[in-house]
């Protein structure tokens, strides 16, 4: 099993939980809970889409660094 999913069951609210960490479009599909008891049983279906994620943005600049270093920089002077 992946250790990206992990089930969770809390006793005072009665609730149980599928958690997965970074979901991805593989993910995608329908997951299905049964729950059973002495009284029978009970089951339900859901279907999880995951849409990916924008391309991160391009970050690269437009002009070398390299091109910054003809530049001449400032002198400290003293003024008065």
């Amino acid at each position: 099993a992946s250790t990206r999913v992990t089930t969770n069951y809390d006793i005072s609210s009665k609730t149980a939980w599928v958690r997965i960490d970074s979901a991805r479009p593989d993910d995608s599909a329908v997951y299905t809970v049964i729950a059973h008891n002495p009284a029978g049983d009970v089951r339900s279906d859901a279907r999880l889409n995951v849409v990916p994620s924008m391309a991160p943005i391009d970050a690269t600049a437009f002009v070398p660094a390299e091109a910054f270093s003809k530049i001449e920089r400032p002198t400290s002077q003293n003024r008065s």
